[in-house]
C-alpha cells in the first residue's frame, strides 16, 4: 500500500473509527497511568536526491501514559530495503518520544509527538558498500481511539530525518545530503494494560 493510498482512506478511517467506538476510555474508568505495547504498519516515501521510492514498514512499540494528557514512548521501526537501478540502502532504528494527548471525547485523542529516531543505514552499490548511524529529531501527529477497552486504534504521520553522510554520484543515485526526509503514515493496535 503506497503513502499516498494510504493518505486517501485516513479520512475516512478516522470517522469510521470515531463512531465505532464506545463511549467509554480507559482513564476515565481507572484513573492514574497505563503502561502500554503497540504494533503498526504502513507506508513511507523517502524525499530529496537519494532513495526516492514508496516502501512499507512496520515499527513495534512501547509506553507509558501519566494521565489523560501526557506519555512517553520507546520504539523499534525498521523501513526494510529500498533498492534503486545500482544499489539499495536497508534503514531501521530506535526511537524515544514524549507526546502530549488533547481529548476529543470519552473515546477519542488526537496526540502530537516529539522525539529522537537513532537510525542505522546500511548502504550498498557499484561496489561501495558502507553503514551510517545518525540521531535525529523526529514528529508526529495521530489520533487514537478506544476501540474496546484496553484495545486502542492509531493512526499517525510522522516525519523522521536519516542521516547518510556519503558524497557519491553515480547515475541514478546521488547522495550528497547527509539529511533525507522520510514521511510516514501507519495504523496499528495498542494494549493497555
Amino acid at each position: 500500500m503506497g503513502i499516498w493510498k494510504l493518505s486517501k482512506i485516513l479520512p475516512a478511517a478516522i470517522i469510521t473509527g470515531a463512531m465505532l467506538t464506545p463511549a467509554t476510555s480507559t482513564f476515565a474508568e481507572h484513573g492514574g497511568y497505563h503502561p502500554y505495547v503497540g504494533a503498526f504498519y504502513g507506508s513511507y516515501k523517502a524525499r530529496g536526491d537519494a532513495f526516492d521510492d514508496e516502501n512499507d514498514f512496520f515499527e513495534v512499540a512501547g509506553g507509558l501514559k501519566f494521565n489523560p494528557y501526557w506519555g512517553v514512548e520507546a520504539s523499534y521501526t525498521n523501513f526494510g530495503e529500498i533498492e534503486e537501478t545500482f544499489g539499495s540502502a536497508e534503514m531501521d532504528g530506535f526511537g524515544a518520544a514524549t507526546f502530549l494527548a488533547v481529548p476529543v471525547s470519552d473515546n477519542t485523542d488526537v496526540y502530537g509527538k516529539l522525539g529522537v529516531f537513532f537510525s542505522t543505514v546500511d548502504v550498498e552499490f557499484a561496489g561501495y558498500s558502507e553503514g551510517f548511524d545518525d540521531e535525529q529529531l523526529f514528529y508526529g501527529l495521530g489520533v487514537d481511539f478506544a476501540v474496546w477497552d484496553p484495545v486502542h486504534i492509531a493512526l499517525e504521520y510522522s516525519r523522521y530525518k536519516i542521516g547518510m553522510d556519503i558524497d557519491v554520484n553515480a547515475s541514478d543515485i546521488d547522495i550528497d545530503d547527509p539529511d533525507t526526509d522520510v514521511d510516514t503514515i501507519k495504523v496499528g493496535a495498542k494494549y493497555f494494560f
